[in-house]
Formats: C-alpha cells, sequence, structure tokens
C-alpha cells in the first residue's frame, strides 16, 4: 500500500533516515496504540486472560461492551504482540501482555 500510495516500499534493511512521511505515520499509529492499550487496559481484558484464552465474545460480556468493537482492539494490539488470537476469535496474552495484568507475574 504505502508503494501504490506514496513511491515507497517500506524496507528493514534500508539504513537510510526514515521519511517525515515516516517518522509522522509512526506518531500517528503510536497515538491509536496508546489508546487501545488504554482502552483494554481500562476494561480489565488482560486479567480476564490471565487464567489463559478467552474467546472475543466472553470477554466482551464480561467487560460490558460490543464483541466486534472489542475484536478490532484485540486484533490491533494482537498485530504489536500483546495478544495472540486463535481461528475462533478466542485471545490469549503473550509474554509482554502478561505485563499489563494488575497483577504481572
Amino acid at each position: 500500500m504505502l508503494k501504490e500510495t506514496y513511491g515507497q516500499e517500506p524496507s528493514s534493511s534500508d539504513t537510510s533516515p526514515p521519511s517525515p512521511y515516516q517518522v509522522l505515520f509512526k506518531m500517528v499509529i503510536g497515538k491509536w496504540i496508546s489508546q487501545a492499550l488504554g482502552t483494554v487496559v481500562e476494561l480489565g481484558v488482560p486479567d480476564q486472560l490471565a487464567k489463559g484464552a478467552l474467546r472475543c465474545s466472553d470477554i466482551a460480556r464480561e467487560a460490558g461492551v460490543s464483541e466486534d468493537g472489542l475484536y478490532r482492539l484485540l486484533r490491533a494490539l494482537a498485530s504489536e504482540g500483546l495478544f495472540m488470537e486463535s481461528t475462533d476469535r478466542g485471545f490469549k496474552l503473550t509474554g509482554m501482555g502478561q505485563l499489563l495484568r494488575s497483577d504481572p507475574p
């Protein structure tokens, strides 16, 4: 998508400094991730997952929120390495995600 839209493709082997677009994009994404992170912690999702994987529908029911909205949040945070998703819309904490619990290991 970046290549089609901005004429460039991100590369992990690129040693040149990031472009202004890349810096701004990282800032925007960082804000979104921070907000998503704060939301799932406020909802108590990490504590719900402390004992193991749960389906998104069960997490949403316990938190009193929309399943679809929560699913999008959890998928976004899974892409950042905080949760792992299974095929049945189930999620579990990763090692990094464990640190979000109110009683981290």
